[in-house]
């Protein structure tokens, strides 16, 4: 165990992954994962020279007992006037698990970690590389890279995902959704903002009141997508027998895929329910 103000960087030997605990009032949060076998932790005033930032560095508490290393600062409830900004810099071991919370600020993680929980009520929240994963921000923008699990993204801004190895869930009150490749289902519910998605590998559910959708790849399970006012632009492979129900109340409906009433021999099936009230349908095949 080992426990102190924050000063000077504070080290300790942790050979393996640990499970690391970020709650910062106000101020920025930045995670380096790395193959290392000591921890290190940096907590710096937002400005040097200002005398509530620097009381707010010192009263920040780091302390790592049993794998669970906490960095703890002052919060207040107006973080404008009642605290000073921090920046708070840990390295760790790859795979570690990272809880990191902000009042006001950014929280950006890089390297390999294994599960992540993220969360800033006023700024961005950036992950390079997780296992599963949970992301808010009340406004900012959220990126991430690479998961290899399930994710779950809370947001008023732009949301940009690369890749998903298991689900997806999104609710973006306001912003464009953009998302690379997803292995799992996919469950998007937005406001106002646009959906783009490169693959679609397991079905998904998008929901937009205000927004276009784009699924350049779908290649199997259900589709249920639906917006207010919006085009809906859809890629089914080669490989995949879709079964399509498409409607476009104020707009047109055009399907570059042949129709058969036979039987397909096609390994992969899609079943495509899609609707919007203002805007087009374009279904075409995807390379």
């Amino acid at each position: 165990m080992s426990s102190s103000a924050a000063h000077e960087p504070q080290s300790f030997k942790t050979p393996g992954p640990i499970t690391a605990q970020l709650e910062v009032g106000f101020g920025t949060v930045l995670v380096r994962a790395g193959e290392r076998a000591e921890t290190t932790v940096l907590v710096q005033p937002g400005n040097a020279a200002s005398d509530r930032d620097v009381q707010s560095a010192a009263q920040t508490q780091i302390s790592l007992i049993g794998g669970q290393l906490i960095v703890r600062g002052p919060r207040g409830r107006n973080p404008f006037n009642k605290i000073g900004a921090v920046m708070v810099e840990v390295e760790l071991p790859a795979g570690s698990e990272v809880q990191a919370t902000t009042g006001l600020g950014d929280v950006h993680c890089e390297g390999a970690l294994g599960d992540v929980h993220l969360k800033s009520a006023l700024g961005n929240v950036t992950v390079e590389r997780a296992g599963t994963a949970e992301l808010r921000t009340a406004t900012g923008t959220i990126r991430a890279h690479h998961l290899d699990g399930s994710v779950e993204v809370h947001g008023a801004g732009r949301v940009e995902i690369g890749h998903v190895g298991g689900d997806l869930t999104v609710k973006n009150v306001n912003g464009e959704t953009e998302v690379g490749e997803v292995l799992g289902e996919t469950k998007v519910k937005s406001s106002n903002g646009s959906f783009a998605m490169g693959t679609a590998h397991a079905g998904a559910d998008v929901q937009s009141a205000l927004g276009g959708i784009r699924i350049a790849r779908l290649t199997r399970g259900v589709f249920d997508l639906r917006t207010s006012t919006g085009e809906i632009e859809l890629g089914i492979p080669e490989t995949t027998a879709a079964w399509l129900d498409v409607y476009a109340k104020a707009g047109l409906v055009r399907s570059d895929l042949p129709t058969s009433d036979a039987p397909s021999d096609k390994p992969d099936r899609a079943e495509v329910h899609a609707n919007t009230s203002v805007g087009n349908i374009t279904v075409t095949r995807a390379a």
